[in-house]
Parts: C-alpha cells; sequence; structure tokens
C-alpha cells in the first residue's frame, strides 16, 4: 500500500493556508516528483509527511497505518522514512562511513558491504573517512543521500537531491540511484525545480499550484 494524503490543509497563520484539502496517493515502489513554484507548500508537505508538522485537517497514512490527524501524530522515528533537505544535517563528528552507518542498527562489520555498496553508489570510496569540513557542498549531498537510504526506509524524500552537482554527475547519479531504488523496490519522492528530473529519473509528477 502507497502513501495516502487526504484532504491535507495546513496553515502557519490562520488566515494564509499553505495547503488546503490537499489530497494525493503517491504511486508505491515509484519515484514521484513534486514540482511547483516556491513558497507554495512543497517542503511543508515533506515536514507533514515527517511528522514535524501536524496537519489542521486531513489524515496521512502509510502502507495502511495512520501517521496523522489533526489529534494525532506519529512520532517521525517510528515511521521508516528517510530523507534528505538541502542543508544536508551531516554529524560533524563523523567520518563519512560512520554519517552513512548512523542509522543502520548493529555492528558497522555486520553492515560493511551494504556501506560500501551505498559509498560506490554515490562515489563516494575515495573519501569515507574524511570529515565534512572537508567535504565540498556536492559531496555531502552525496553522503546525506547515502545515510537515507542505508536503512532501507520503505519511503524516502529527497529535497532537490542533485541540486549541488555538476551536470555530468548528475546524470550518472540519476541513473544509478534510480537503478538502486528500482532493485530495493523503494517508493521515493523528489521536490525538484529541474524539468531533466521529472523526464529522466522519475516515474510521476505532480505539479502543486
Amino acid at each position: 500500500m502507497s502513501l495516502i494524503i487526504d484532504h491535507l490543509s495546513f496553515r502557519y497563520f490562520v488566515d494564509k493556508p499553505i495547503l488546503s484539502d490537499f489530497s494525493y496517493q503517491f504511486h508505491d515502489q515509484a519515484i514521484t516528483a513534486i514540482v511547483g513554484p516556491s513558497g507554495i507548500g512543497k517542503s511543508t508537505l515533506f515536514q507533514l509527511i515527517l511528522g514535524f508538522l501536524k496537519p489542521d485537517e486531513g489524515t496521512i497514512s502509510l502502507q495502511g497505518k495512520l501517521l496523522s490527524t489533526p489529534t494525532m501524530v506519529l512520532p517521525t522515528e517510528k515511521r521508516g522514512i528517510g530523507a534528505v533537505f538541502q542543508d544536508f544535517a551531516l554529524f560533524p563528528h563523523l567520518t563519512v562511513y560512520d554519517n552513512i552507518a548512523f542509522g543502520l542498527k548493529g555492528s558497522k562489520r555486520l553492515h560493511h558491504p551494504h556501506i560500501l555498496q551505498l559509498a560506490k553508489l554515490f562515489q563516494l570510496e575515495e573519501i569515507l573517512s574524511a570529515y565534512p569540513y572537508r567535504l565540498s557542498g556536492g559531496q555531502m549531498q552525496r553522503v546525506a543521500c547515502a545515510r537515507a537510504l542505508a536503512p532501507h526506509p520503505s519511503l524516502i524524500l529527497m529535497d532537490e537531491p542533485f541540486s549541488n552537482l555538476d551536470e555530468t554527475l548528475t546524470i550518472q547519479l540519476r541513473q544509478s540511484l534510480k537503478a538502486y531504488l528500482k532493485e530495493k523496490k523503494m517508493t521515493a519522492i523528489i521536490i525538484t525545480h529541474d524539468v531533466k528530473d521529472t523526464v529522466d529519473f522519475a516515474d510521476f509528477c505532480l505539479t502543486i499550484k
């Protein structure tokens, strides 16, 4: 079963709704791109899905489990959702390897092949022992993506996942990341302003107006 948004409304101010009576059923095991002008509520929708915000009206459910209502919000850590935001939020005291491994349960040795697979996917093999302060914006973006994918969440949310990368690397990562998501049968939602993401990466496109 998929992520279902049912008659969702949210406002920061009483007279200015950000989302109003919004409904959408996201396709399971598919990549959906969300597009629309700045300030229309795309990032707010992500925060509502993650449980950072409580809806004023409507519900959010994932795989048949209710996540949010106006009176109940399931804690973020119990939702099984991974997320990548534009500020990366890497742990400065951890190496790239340890950042990727952070959300995994059990010993690092147990997960070592999986971590190396993600490092290869995001072209991070050469900097696994580096700390975030030594990384470029594009490298931090890739580490944040790898860390979010490592626990194999049922749903992954990505806000402009290719925005800090050069064109050549973006093309490569679109192809390899899409293949990985399909192999793992994961559902992904991305916010993007790049039309190439909707054509070359996403399976479906949702426009918020």
